[in-house]
């Protein structure tokens, strides 16, 4: 496994935390 593809799976994961994050606390915030 190389670096560049390492960076990029991280920053993927970590956006896709930040959005999946997001969009839970959506809902609880609105209700």
């Amino acid at each position: 496994m190389n670096r560049r593809k390492f960076v990029q799976t991280t920053a993927l994961a970590s956006l896709a935390f930040g959005l999946s994050d997001a969009l839970a606390f959506a809902p609880k915030k609105e209700k």
